[in-house]
């Protein structure tokens, strides 16, 4: 990929999925390596599946849920939402997949009748439980379907971060924000394949990918966090960010977030260590500007750019 690209079209999962420059290898589909070679990238296909037929198995599907879902209201809205997400999971769901059982004859046989293997846990009040991986026939599993959503949603969300490249701010998968409104035609709150106007902003702070804040015309305040607890993000607001981009811009390359915070830990490890489910763990959380990101950000100036992969990466 050439590595004057300002955003490139291809994905690359390495721990975090980053959208890279230079040389790399990976998996994609037909439609993203054209749109690649638009940008000028160089491919070398070292081999490939082909489907000799191709149909809109999810048209009429589709169509049914968009009508039932924007013509619902409350759960069974949320049901009509929920039920096509799901299937898309279905399709894209690992074939094998780690299995606690109970620590019994009958689970032990019947996993080695199959050819399996399994470990023994031993968990701190003393029961055993078996940890085995079991392998799953199920004729729904289709990743190539799901990759296809996840590659053509994505081909589409880069339509308009091409049309409109000069304003765009901050994206992620399903949302951009730029400095100028989309087209009238581009936008419905309702219609599939349309954009939502989720409002106008007035003015954002972007700190790290889905971490930012808004505020917009009508006076709200939109706060992202990922990965905060949200006992703590409810302390934050606008003031807030632009406080920790003043930090950043100063040089400082850790910023705590909180610490000593009470939690609970999850409920299964607690079982595991056979400590009390209400035992009290503290929490803290700090934001490492040293963590390499999706981008190399360039906070002074106000811009980023692509990493640059190299083909050993």
């Amino acid at each position: 990929m050439p590595e004057d690209i300002y955003i490139p079209v291809l994905p690359v999962r390495a721990g975090k999925l980053y959208f890279p420059v230079g040389e790399f290898s990976g998996v994609w589909t037909g439609e993203e390596l054209q749109a690649a070679e638009k940008q000028g990238a160089i491919v070398n296909i070292t081999e490939a599946i082909v489907w000799s037929k191709s149909y809109p198995i999810f048209k009429t599907f589709i169509q049914k849920m968009e009508y039932e879902k924007n013509n619902s209201t409350g759960a069974r809205r949320a049901f009509f939402k929920l039920i096509q997400n799901s299937l898309y999971g279905k399709f894209g769901m690992r074939r094998e997949r780690d299995t606690y059982m109970n620590d019994t004859p009958e689970n032990r046989a019947k996993i080695l009748k199959r050819g399996g293997k399994f470990l023994t846990i031993i968990l701190a009040c003393g029961k055993t439980m078996l940890l085995t991986t079991s392998r799953s026939y199920a004729s729904y599993i289709q990743p190539q379907i799901s990759s296809y959503i996840t590659s053509l949603a994505r081909l589409e969300l880069f339509k308009v971060i091409d049309k409109y490249k000069d304003s765009v701010c901050y994206y992620d998968t399903d949302s951009i924000i730029l400095t100028r409104k989309l087209a009238e035609s581009m936008i419905d709150n309702q219609e599939y394949g349309k954009w939502k106007l989720e409002g106008e902003v007035s003015e954002a702070v972007f700190i790290q990918p889905k971490m930012y804040a808004e505020k917009l015309k009508s006076g709200k305040e939109v706060l992202k966090s990922k990965g905060l607890i949200r006992q703590e993000v409810e302390k934050l607001s606008y003031k807030s960010y632009m406080n920790i981009m003043e930090k950043i811009k100063t040089g400082a390359v850790r910023i705590e977030m909180y610490s000593g915070v009470e939690s609970r830990q999850k409920f299964i490890t607690s079982i595991i260590k056979g400590e009390d489910v209400d035992t009290a763990i503290y929490l803290r959380k700090s934001l490492n500007l040293r963590q390499s990101e999706k981008r190399e950000i360039d906070y002074l100036n106000n811009t980023s750019k692509p990493l640059v992969f190299k083909k050993s990466e």
